[in-house]
């Protein structure tokens, strides 16, 4: 006759003869599941109108061109419009032949705040004379595409600026109104809604 007792003893069961409970570990797909839950997710972007210059062999020809740019969507107003000034930095790829920016990576921004619809912008430009009040010109046109900004004021390390060109007074906030022309030609240049005629 075979002995069992002493066999089962051996093998770690219990003397009193009750179950005894295991953890068993998770499926695999569980721990996916799991793991997956605590994985970031990426930020989301929304698209916004950035202001270029259109390349041109000649010079003296300025016009704006209007962009569709994904940026992060900000949790404030002011983080917005620094999203917008880092935009302005660089053209998108798929664009590079056709358009420039006169804001680079030399370009510093110290600080952005909004206040009574104005955004005061300080800032530092790595360009002078027309170079610099054409980048001037993006940065109002790009910023006064947010919703609630009107006007753009400028500083230089925290002193009132005075835009090359004559833009204005030193510490005047600057508007669309302030380049005509390049308004003017980019109007021209958007595209018009055709009403359809009364009971077409």
């Amino acid at each position: 006759m075979v002995a069992f007792g002493p066999l089962a003893a051996g093998c770690g069961l219990p003397q009193d003869g009750e179950p005894q409970k295991f953890a068993l570990p998770a499926p695999a797909d569980q721990a996916l599941r799991q793991a997956s839950t605590t994985t970031t997710s990426p930020a989301a972007t929304k698209l916004q109108d950035i202001y270029y210059l259109k390349n041109s062999e000649n010079e003296n020809d300025e016009e704006l061109v209007q962009v569709p740019v994904p940026i992060k969507v900000a949790a404030s107003q002011t983080d917005e419009a620094k999203a917008v000034l880092e935009a302005l930095k660089t053209v998108p790829q798929d664009r590079s032949q056709d358009l420039r920016t006169f804001l680079g990576e030399s370009t510093k921004i110290n600080s952005v705040s909004l206040q009574n619809n104005i955004a005061d912008v300080d800032l530092v430009l790595g360009v002078q004379g027309q170079a610099q009040r054409l980048a001037i010109a993006q940065i109002v046109f790009a910023l006064t595409d947010l919703e609630g900004v009107n006007a753009v004021r400028f500083f230089v390390n925290g002193e009132p600026s005075t835009p090359a060109g004559g833009l204005g007074a030193t510490g005047e906030p600057l508007t669309r109104d302030n380049f005509q022309k390049l308004n003017e030609a980019l109007l021209a240049a958007s595209p018009t809604t055709v009403l359809p005629a009364p009971g077409g």
